[in-house]
C-alpha cells in the first residue's frame, strides 16, 4: 500500500494563502447581514474540482496565459449572471417539517431526494430521519414562491460587492509580489459577483434564518459537510447559538482546499462546524490544525457506506486470470481524461488479456472529442460499460484504476488491486491507498503486478480500506443531548 501523504505545492500553497487573505479583506467589508455569503464565493470554497485555478499547472502559469484561462470563464458567468438577474431565478428550496423534530436536516437534493413529506437518502440512518425536519436546496432551478428579497435590493448589493472587490485589487497590487495569485483572486471574486450565484446563498441565509426562528432544533445537520450551503448554515445557526454537526462525505485529503480554512478567513467570521464526525484518526489529525479549538471530531461510519459492513465478507475468494479490470471516473474533466488516455495507452499494446470496463461519474465532464472516441470503442467492443450496481462491478473485476473517485476505496474493500494514475499538473484527491503511478507507466505488465500484489495482501487491502471509510466504526447518529 502506498502510504503518501497528499501534499501542497508551493505554488498551490501561497495561491491558498493569498485567496484567504483576500476574500478575508473583501468580507469585512460587507454589511455584517450578508458577510457570510462572501464565504461562498470561489475564492473562499477553493474547489478544484470546478475551477482550474488552484492546480499547479495554473499556479504556474504567467499573467497572459493566465487571463486567456479566465476570460471565457468570466464572459459564460457575466451571460448567466444577466439571465439569472432577469429571469429572477435564484434557485428553488424546499422545506419538509416534521412535528417530532428536533433537528433540522440540511442537504442539496442531489443527495436527499424530497418525495411528498418524506426525504429519500442513503446518507442518514432510519433513526435519525425519525428526528430530522428537512431543508434542502436545488440550485438550477427557480422557486414559485416570491424571493424574499428584491432586484433594486440585489442591484445595491451588487454595486457595494463591485467596488469592495476593486478597492482589495488595488490594496493587494500594491503589496503583494506575486502578481498570478492576487490577479487570479480578483478575477474569480468579479466572476462570481457578475454571475449573481452569490443572490441564492443570501436567499437560502434567510431561509434558514426564517426556518429557526420558528422551529428552534436542538441542532443543525449538514449531510455534505464543507459544502457551500453549509457554511451559510452554520453562520445562522451560530448566530442563534444552536449547536450544528456534519459528517465527512467522501475521503479527504489536503488537496481538497475547501476543507481547509485560513486563519485570516476565520478571524473575518467564516464560521465552521461545532461537532464533525470523521472516518479515521489520520483524517483527524489532517483537519483538526485547521479548525477552531471549540471544534470537537468523532469518529464514525458514514450510512453511505454503512452497506459495506455485511458484503466485505464475501470478498474473499480469488479473482479469475481473465476477470477484467474497473476505470472509474469522478467530475472534472481533467480526472476523466486521465483515465482515458490511461485506457488508450493499454488498447494499443498487444499483449493484453483482459477487458476493460469503464465506469463514468453520472455528472462527467468529457471533452466532445473523448465522447466520440468512447463511442467508436464501444462499438468495437475495445470497452465494455459498468452501469450495473458497483458490487457487481466489483465481483467480476480484478483491479480498479482512477484518479480520484471513492470507487477506488471501495474497491480496495472488495480486496481489488488499486492503481491510481497521478499528474503533476493537476492536484490528486486520491486515497493514499494502493499504487500511484504517472500515465506514462501504466502498462498491462504493471497491472497484473499489482494484480498479483492484492491477492498475496488481500486481507491487508481491506483492512486498509476499511479504516480510510470507517467501516469498524458504529454507523454515526445524531447526539441531540451534547
Amino acid at each position: 500500500m502506498n502510504e503518501k501523504v497528499s501534499c501542497l505545492t508551493p505554488e498551490v500553497e501561497r495561491r491558498e494563502k493569498t485567496m484567504g487573505c483576500f476574500i478575508a479583506s473583501f468580507a469585512k467589508r460587507l454589511p455584517e447581514d450578508i458577510r457570510h455569503i462572501a464565504f461562498c464565493s470561489p475564492v473562499s470554497f477553493r474547489d478544484p474540482e470546478t475551477d482550474n485555478s488552484f492546480h499547479p499547472y495554473m499556479c504556474r502559469s504567467i499573467s497572459f496565459s493566465l487571463l486567456k484561462e479566465q476570460i471565457l470563464s468570466l464572459n459564460q458567468a457575466l451571460l448567466s449572471g444577466i439571465i439569472r438577474f432577469l429571469r429572477a431565478s435564484f434557485g428553488s428550496f424546499f422545506y419538509i417539517p416534521n412535528r417530532d423534530a428536533t433537528v433540522l436536516g440540511i442537504a442539496p437534493v442531489i443527495i436527499c431526494k424530497p418525495v411528498g413529506n418524506r426525504v429519500e437518502t442513503s446518507y442518514c440512518n432510519s433513526e435519525d430521519k425519525e428526528e430530522i425536519a428537512w431543508l434542502l436546496v436545488d440550485e438550477s432551478y427557480k422557486e414559485e414562491s416570491r424571493y424574499p428579497v428584491s432586484r433594486v435590493g440585489i442591484i445595491r448589493i451588487f454595486f457595494k460587492m463591485m467596488y469592495f472587490c476593486f478597492v482589495i485589487s488595488f490594496l493587494f497590487k500594491k503589496k503583494e509580489d506575486k502578481l498570478n495569485d492576487w490577479g487570479v483572486a480578483s478575477i474569480l471574486t468579479v466572476r462570481w459577483i457578475v454571475s449573481f450565484r452569490w443572490v441564492h446563498m443570501w436567499i437560502w441565509g434567510l431561509k434558514i434564518r426564517e426556518i429557526l426562528d420558528d422551529m428552534k432544533p436542538k441542532k443543525v445537520y449538514c449531510l455534505h459537510e464543507m459544502h457551500p450551503h453549509a457554511r451559510i448554515a452554520w453562520s445562522e445557526a451560530t448566530h442563534q447559538n444552536i449547536p450544528t454537526i456534519t459528517i465527512q462525505h467522501a475521503s479527504i485529503t489536503r488537496t481538497k482546499l475547501w476543507y481547509f480554512p485560513t486563519r485570516e478567513e476565520l478571524a473575518a467570521g467564516l464560521s465552521t462546524p461545532d461537532e464533525i464526525v470523521v472516518f479515521s484518526e489520520k483524517v483527524q489529525a489532517l483537519l483538526k490544525p485547521f479548525f477552531p479549538v471549540k471544534t470537537h471530531f468523532f469518529l464514525g461510519c458514514s450510512s453511505r457506506f454503512s452497506h459495506w459492513k455485511t458484503v466485505v465478507s464475501l470478498t474473499m475468494k480469488e479473482k479469475s486470470k481473465n476477470a477484467p479490470i474497473l476505470f472509474a471516473g469522478s467530475i472534472p474533466w481533467w480526472d476523466n481524461e486521465l483515465i482515458l488516455q490511461g485506457i488508450k495507452r493499454l488498447l494499443k499494446e498487444t499483449k493484453r488479456t483482459r477487458q476493460i470496463l469503464i465506469r463514468l461519474h453520472p455528472n462527467a465532464k468529457i471533452s466532445k472529442k473523448w465522447k466520440k472516441w468512447i463511442d467508436r470503442m464501444l462499438r468495437n467492443g475495445e470497452l465494455l460499460v459498468s452501469d450495473g450496481h458497483l458490487f457487481d462491478s466489483f465481483t467480476q473485476s480484478a483491479a480498479v484504476i482512477g484518479v480520484n473517485s471513492t470507487v477506488l476505496e471501495e474497491g480496495a474493500l472488495m480486496g481489488l488491486a488499486v492503481l491510481v494514475i497521478k499528474s503533476n499538473n493537476y492536484l490528486s484527491f486520491a486515497t493514499c491507498m494502493g499504487t500511484h503511478i504517472s500515465l506514462d507507466q501504466l502498462t498491462w505488465e504493471v497491472i497484473e503486478e499489482n494484480i498479483a500484489l492484492a491477492q498475496k495482501s488481500r486481507i491487508e487491502y481491506i483492512q486498509q480500506a476499511r479504516i480510510a471509510l470507517g467501516i469498524d466504526y458504529p454507523v454515526f447518529k445524531i447526539n441531540t443531548k451534547s
